[in-house]
């Protein structure tokens, strides 16, 4: 039978008979501790259903029953090599503690303090052009002197679609005169013309902007909107919301430390700023290197606490402070006021308010250092061993073609109509070869859909402006027929009319990729392997009877 192996990173751990009832059901030990009836249902509630497996709920439990075993296993194999005092696991620990604290006040001291109105978010959404879904075209060009030379023939007056099936080397929209054939709001656009290109009038276009699409790379772009069609609140509701919120916790984040500067009044040494200056200047790659008794120089001082120079320098490293690269004593300051009191009147906020006392954290802090003894067992027994050579990397990129081939879109006609009844009329005469085009003219109810005959190219960019189109899409074969099924309008139908995919070519960055395939293989086969060498230096003993009363 196989054993359900999970990943140590992101899964709960349970060590065994810790705090555990002494009248709980035992329904195995290792090594002689035991595990319990309640720790194993603990366990099996963390494992998501889809990653369970066996026919009956026997089988389910008697594998996840293993698979707690193997990490009582883990846990054991990882306290007695001294895993624990490796410095980046203590590190990580730390760093995952702190930033507990830190969403543990914020949640409680910016989030809940703050309130958002439907005026606000009505405000915020058409502030920022989301109100209005654009058709947009684009001439794509790989020279900046091209762009530049189109850019001023657009200008005089020339026609945007002649120049883009002549000049566009965007290969799917370069045949229609740049059209991408469907509606996009500011967020599901390319992401330069989302920043530009958005506010733009009708017919308008923009200057030449460096882009990044797949396929065609780094290019050149013209954007100019075609036409435009109102958009409700609903498409980008959770966007618009999430800005003014963002917006507002700013706001009250500064308005909480500027009042937190009265509480903790600050004195900063010039003398110390200037020490921190000279070492700065004396550095390598390694840090400044300071004495003990400079380690302990005070810098700067807030209410009756300190701050040495030494834990200054450290609060820097962790934060990855650009200001603590540079050799100014002015730099130097800026950091200190901006950066490190401002955490440290938080650090202080958080211990008054006994944060460190919260049952979360301390559960969460328990649960995250038994996932990094793990971790770091496997990283040190198994993954450092594994290597993926050039002939192993291109075997795998010749054994494994689905790995590196990737959906560029798919083109279908699309026919909304206002009853069920029609679309299924519809769709039998797509079935029978009519033209979905012609179609799609007469009767689709999409706005702006008639422009282009019902045409719409479903991509990654597309997807979340049609979702339920998108999903059925994906589930027709190119040539077939799909729905009817409900839209907001109506009844929608649809003709797959072609898909392109895309294989990428055995390059440096497809060789990287095997490369990581290969070694990941190896890992999963080695991280077993050692598991089950665990058991024979720890021994397992698994009460059969009792695992199955559990059903009974």
């Amino acid at each position: 039978m196989r054993r359900l192996l999970v990943p140590a990173a992101g899964l709960a751990l349970v060590i065994s008979g810790c705090g555990s009832d002494p009248g709980e059901p035992v329904l195995a030990t290792v090594a002689g501790d035991p595990i319990t009836l309640a720790e194993f249902r603990s366990f099996a509630e963390r494992i998501p259903e889809g990653m369970k497996e066996g026919e009956t709920p026997y089988e389910r439990d008697r594998q996840l029953l293993e698979s707690l075993v193997d990490r009582e296993l883990l846990l054991k194999a990882a306290l007695d090599t001294g895993v624990e005092s490796d410095p980046e696991v203590q590190d990580d620990l730390e760093q995952f503690e702190h930033r507990y604290l830190r969403k543990l006040h914020y949640r409680e001291y910016i989030a809940r303090r703050v309130t958002i109105t439907p005026e606000e978010v009505e405000a915020h959404h058409r502030a920022t052009g989301r109100h209005r879904a654009l058709r947009l075209g684009a001439i794509m060009l790989h020279e900046a002197a091209e762009a530049d030379s189109i850019h001023a023939l657009l200008k005089a007056g020339a026609d945007f679609k002649a120049l883009a099936r002549k000049h566009s080397v965007h290969e799917p929209t370069a045949p229609k005169g740049g059209d991408f054939g469907t509606y996009l709001v500011r967020d599901q656009m390319p992401p330069q013309a989302g920043k530009v290109a958005a506010d733009l009038a009708v017919g308008a276009f923009t200057e030449p902007l460096r882009e990044t699409l797949r396929r065609v790379g780094r290019f050149h772009a013209i954007y100019m909107v075609l036409d435009e069609v109102p958009s409700p609140l609903s498409v980008s509701e959770t966007i618009v919301v999430e800005e003014v919120a963002l917006r507002k916790r700013d706001e009250r984040m500064r308005e909480y430390l500027d009042s937190l500067r009265s509480v903790y009044p600050v004195r900063v040494r010039g003398a110390t700023v200037r020490l921190a200056a000279e070492r700065v200047s004396e550095a390598e790659e390694t840090g400044p290197d300071l004495s003990d008794s400079e380690s302990g120089e005070v810098i700067a001082t807030y209410g009756d606490r300190e701050v040495t120079l030494g834990r200054f320098f450290e609060m820097a490293r962790q934060a990855k402070a650009k200001g603590v690269e540079e050799a100014d004593s002015l730099a130097i300051a800026q950091l200190l006021d901006d950066q490190i009191l401002s955490e440290l009147f938080i650090q202080a906020e958080i211990e008054a308010a006994g944060l460190r006392e919260d049952a979360g954290l301390r559960k969460a802090v328990g649960l995250k250092r038994q996932e990094l003894l793990v971790t770091a067992l496997r990283r040190r027994e198994v993954t450092s061993h594994v290597r993926a050579s050039d002939e192993e990397a291109r075997r795998f990129y010749d054994e494994n073609p689905d790995q590196f081939t990737r959906p560029e879109y798919t083109s279908v006609v699309e026919i909304v109509v206002a009853s069920d009844t029609m679309a299924m009329r519809l769709r039998q005469e797509l079935e029978e070869g009519a033209d979905a085009e012609m179609l799609a003219a007469e009767h689709t109810l999409r706005p702006g859909a008639a422009h282009h005959n019902g045409r719409l190219n479903v991509s990654i960019f597309t997807q979340s402006f049609f979702p339920v189109l998108a999903e059925k899409v994906s589930e027709v074969e190119v040539g077939g027929v799909g729905g009817p099924f409900e839209v907001a309008m109506g009844h929608s139908v649809f003709k797959v009319l072609e898909r392109e995919a895309y294989k990428d070519p055995y390059n440096e960055e497809s060789k990287r990729r095997a490369r990581a395939y290969v070694r990941i293989a190896k890992s999963q086969r080695g991280y077993s392997e050692y598991v089950r060498g665990l058991r024979e230096e720890y021994p397992v003993q698994i009460f059969e009877d009792r695992l199955r009363r559990i059903e009974g």
